[in-house]
């Protein structure tokens, strides 16, 4: 929960609803060339408002999730998918 300080503080809406909001903030403000542009006399992109963003997005960079039938889990795939899961966690926690 977010202290009345922190409430009072809020520059805008738009921060309000980004600390409530589940998906995160963008790195760059709106209207900042991206310097991605690779072409000879082309403009750089420029980076627009979070909101002028589709919502697909903010979920692009999330791992696929899939639910796994009972008979499904006998399957090569799914032990696999199991195996390097584990192998991803062990890793994980190894601070690889």
């Amino acid at each position: 929960m977010m202290s009345l300080r922190s409430l009072v503080a809020a520059r805008s809406l738009r921060s309000l609803t980004r600390a409530y909001s589940s998906r995160p903030a963008s790195i760059l403000p709106a209207g900042t060339p991206i310097t991605v542009n690779y072409l000879k006399d082309a403009q750089h992109p420029v980076a627009l408002r979070d909101e002028e963003y589709p919502e697909w997005l903010w979920t692009i960079a999330d791992p696929p999730k899939k639910d796994w039938a009972p008979e499904e889990k006998r399957t090569k795939e799914y032990l696999k998918f199991a195996r390097t899961q584990d192998i991803k966690l062990k890793n994980f926690i190894k601070g690889r």
